[in-house]
């Protein structure tokens, strides 16, 4: 048998092949090619992602430019620790002004904006705070009663619901105690108005009627009022006699008076016992 015939390697693989064997060794040239084609994958592979570009957003047809972004945080609100504590020393010493004045003037202040709960506990203590005052002080009629609507304004400013204030009824019963006919009268009549109670509601006309004889008692001993206190007094009379309450108390004060001055002096006009009058 003829052995294999060699087919010979053309002159150029033959050329090139033999001049790179006799510069590097085989081996070392086949482990040289690996290792560069595997640290050109490894960093085909870390850097594709971070190599592709980014999305462009499609902008919207009409769309104005983009809002910015993130929103600005709000700023903490005051919980007025410290002026709640201070209010309630002064209450506490009976110093109702200085209280009511300092809850008033911070509430009235730009530059403290206090969180929600805390303005309506500053305005509930205000509040309170200048009913006492209210009374603390001597005297009645306009100014006490200028005092008190003052009051329940500023309380409808600051958002105190009535729940939080004292009833139009509770104020004329307090002033009833204390012999303040004037805001007595003004409180009553406004509890009714605002339908606290109907009219000849036997308990209420009750108290309405000792109000006005009482009042108008005091108010008739005193020459520069008396003219005033025949009025109330004939007011009572007439209350009695409408809502049928079997009370004399007015009479007896008016014959203890004497002869009425001439011309006899009318009532003076009370909502409450012309809607009376009237049912």
């Amino acid at each position: 048998m003829k052995p294999p015939v060699r087919i010979p390697d053309s002159p150029e693989q033959s050329s090139w092949l033999s001049d790179l064997q006799r510069l590097v060794p085989w081996p070392v040239l086949v482990g040289a090619v690996g290792i560069v084609l595997l640290v050109g994958l490894a960093i085909l592979l870390i850097l594709l992602p971070e190599g592709r570009p980014a999305p462009t957003p499609t902008a919207l047809p009409g769309a104005g430019p983009s809002l910015p972004s993130p929103f600005p945080t709000p700023t903490p609100c005051d919980p007025y620790t410290d002026l709640l504590e201070a209010m309630q020393r002064l209450i506490s010493s009976v110093n109702y002004e200085a209280a009511a004045d300092l809850g008033w003037k911070t509430l009235e202040d730009p530059s403290r904006p206090g969180c929600p709960e805390s303005r309506m506990e500053v305005a509930r203590l205000a509040y309170e705070a200048e009913i006492e005052a209210m009374f603390a002080r001597p005297g009645d009629g306009a100014p006490l009663i200028d005092r008190w609507t003052r009051a329940e304004q500023r309380a409808d400013r600051f958002g105190l619901p009535p729940s939080k204030r004292r009833p139009p009824l509770a104020i004329a019963q307090r002033a009833f105690h204390e012999r303040r006919w004037e805001l007595a009268r003004h409180a009553f009549l406004k509890a009714w108005a605002q339908g606290a109670f109907r009219t000849c509601e036997p308990q209420v006309s009750q108290f309405y009627y000792e109000l006005l004889w009482q009042g108008g008692a005091q108010k008739a001993r005193n020459p520069q009022t008396q003219l005033q206190g025949i009025r109330w007094l004939l007011l009572a009379r007439d209350l009695n006699q409408i809502c049928q309450l079997g009370r004399r108390e007015a009479d007896r004060e008016l014959g203890r008076l004497g002869p009425l001055p001439s011309p006899q002096p009318s009532s003076e006009p009370d909502p409450y016992v012309e809607a009376a009058r009237g049912r």
